[in-house]
């Protein structure tokens, strides 16, 4: 992840401030107070991976792992190449009961959206969009000139590219969102308010959310398995929803890290290291 002080210098003076309250909270091992001052940066509207990931890091120190990986979930929207963010997503599932693969969905027609967040590839279709409509707009000047540049081809290349990436921005924005299981077990049943239960999930199960309806959301899951659950057991990993409140519950496992971290830096338990901290070590 990119440290905490250019994340300071991209900010303003006030979210400036409650980043560096946040640091100093966890530095003292006052991890509510860390998690307000986060929370209240993304309720500013200072929406960033960032600020998630080091959500998510107080999230795992208190003992919240479903929070954790949800938190860590909405940072990889934000930055889907980021190594630290994979690293602590794939330590933290390894606890997780249920035995799913990780979900993450991606456009059919857009496989490249994998590894771009929604932004990234809006901005880079508009760019190349206005590539294109300034090559061909200036192709006729400067072939009165003498010049052989294949402006057209040039482009239209880049307008094709453009349309691509946009389109695959635009078909990625509409897929079901992700959600994580945040209760220690919920019963999943085959209607909307009751019916049949199905099967059982457990905290940090990764689902999608194809449905909302009524106080409950319509699961499902990478095996084809689908079903209704009460929409508070679930956290959305939409980085643009709001944060959800803590639930009521015990921590499904102890966390002992040996040292505190400030925010920004990878997670790293005692008994078993994650591999974003022994990177970070090397």
């Amino acid at each position: 992840m990119m440290t905490s002080l250019l994340l300071v210098a991209a900010m303003l003076p006030a979210q400036a401030a409650d980043l560096a309250s946040a640091a100093q909270a966890v530095a003292q091992g006052n991890l509510s107070a860390a998690e307000t001052e986060l929370v209240a940066l993304l309720e500013a509207g200072y929406v960033d991976a960032d600020v998630y990931y080091d959500l998510g890091n107080v999230a795992w120190r208190a003992g919240r792992r479903a929070d954790a990986l949800l938190a860590w979930r909405r940072a990889e929207v934000l930055a889907p190449r980021d190594p630290d963010v994979g690293a602590n997503l794939d330590f933290a599932r390894r606890g997780v009961v249920d035995a799913l693969p990780p979900v993450r969905p991606v456009p059919i027609l857009a496989p490249w959206q994998a590894s771009l967040s929604v932004s990234e590839a809006g901005w880079a279709g508009g760019l190349l969009v206005g590539m294109g409509l300034l090559a061909l707009a200036l192709g006729p000047r400067l072939h009165a000139r003498g010049s052989h540049l294949p402006t057209g081809w040039i482009g239209g290349a880049c307008l094709l590219a453009g349309g691509l990436l946009g389109g695959g921005a635009l078909a990625a924005a509409t897929l079901p969102p992700v959600g994580v299981v945040r209760v220690p077990s919920v019963s999943v049943t085959s209607d909307l308010g009751g019916g049949i239960p199905l099967f059982t999930l457990h905290e940090g199960a990764e689902v999608l959310v194809a449905e909302r309806s009524a106080g409950q959301v319509l699961l499902t899951l990478p095996d084809e398995r689908k079903g209704w659950v009460a929409e508070t057991a679930v956290g959305l990993a939409d980085p643009y929803a709001p944060w959800p409140s803590q639930v009521s519950a015990a921590p499904s496992s102890p966390v002992a890290p040996a040292v505190v971290p400030v925010p920004a830096e990878p997670v790293a338990p005692a008994t078993d290291p994650s591999p974003a901290a022994q990177a970070s070590g090397d």
